[in-house]
């Protein structure tokens, strides 16, 4: 099956079949869902076509092997580009951090999740602020030293 709906014929390659070959060579047997394989399709033809570009036939070397050869480095860039990099190295010291957790809305609401701490509140402005806050937004009341006091800020000095 292929993505394009033509051929894309590049410098007498077709390009969907070599973004399919270095993207397939660079995974190693690992599986990647099917439209996460189609993005990563799109983002190498779209990599051969500026390829095609810069390409110079007059190096002695064919438009398939020098395209080749990038598209299996930029597949790396294509995962760092949607998922985002979780390792860092310097030297000996190695820094690597967990990818984030998407917490869905829908959770059960008896796990203490995202959908009870949102509808532990009303929606009334009145009933929903923080006694700490009443000052503040209290009608009329303008008392900026207390509102910084209140808010834990230092307040802004006069000029001389």
């Amino acid at each position: 099956m292929t993505l394009l709906h033509g051929r894309l014929t590049l410098h007498g390659v077709d390009s969907e079949k070599l973004a399919r070959r270095a993207l397939d060579d660079s995974l190693h047997s690992r599986q990647l869902e099917w439209h996460r394989h189609d993005d990563a399709i799109a983002f190498l033809v779209a990599l051969c076509w500026q390829l095609s570009l810069q390409f110079d036939s007059s190096r002695g070397q064919a438009f398939s092997t020098f395209a080749y050869r990038i598209l299996r480095l930029r597949v790396v860039d294509w995962f760092r580009q949607t998922d985002g990099r979780t390792r860092w190295q310097s030297g000996e010291h190695v820094y690597e951090r967990e990818r984030p957790e998407l917490v869905s809305f829908e959770r059960d609401p008896g796990d203490g999740g995202l959908a009870a701490t949102l509808a532990a509140r009303s929606g009334d402005p009145t009933a929903d602020w923080s006694p700490d806050l009443a000052g503040i937004l209290e009608e009329g009341n303008r008392d900026r030293a207390r509102d910084f006091a209140t808010l834990g800020l230092e307040p802004p000095r006069r000029a001389a």
